[in-house]
């Protein structure tokens, strides 16, 4: 029973411990309290540049209407779009502005000229790319 509790505690510990705290601070991103990009905001339109100031990212938010079977409840869902500038591409996903800052830092895709690696573009795209979430907009 030792065992098993013990199992369960390291594995509580190395998910939690992993996790990354993304926080907005004005015109600045932190993550775990260190300034990773900077970012201007205009609505739900959010646009991120590297420390010198070279834009690389938008993240616009959507919101649509999910109603169930019997159009009871209704309730408002997120579309977050991140468009990538210099080779324009899209991604579709309902995860957070700050999941997806945080994605994009620790895959480590852009340097600090604002360059984005195009192949761990399309492997990020790969993976968090939700296609099906633009015809709900």
């Amino acid at each position: 029973m030792k065992n098993v509790l013990v199992l369960i505690l390291l594995a509580l510990f190395t998910t939690t411990g992993f996790a990354q705290k993304v926080k907005f601070k004005k015109d600045m991103v932190l993550i775990d309290d260190i300034e990773a990009y900077k970012m201007k905001e205009s609505g739900s339109t959010q646009v991120y540049s590297t420390l010198s100031g070279k834009e690389f990212m938008v993240i616009s938010a959507m919101s649509y209407r999910e109603e169930d079977d019997i159009a009871i409840n209704i309730t408002k869902q997120y579309v977050y779009i991140v468009r990538f500038l210099k080779s324009g591409k899209v991604v579709y996903t309902d995860a957070s502005q700050k999941k997806m800052v945080a994605n994009v830092y620790n895959d480590q895709m852009v340097d600090a000229d604002g360059n984005v690696d195009e192949k761990k573009l399309e492997e990020f795209i790969f993976k968090y790319n939700n296609a099906s979430l633009k015809n709900k907009l």
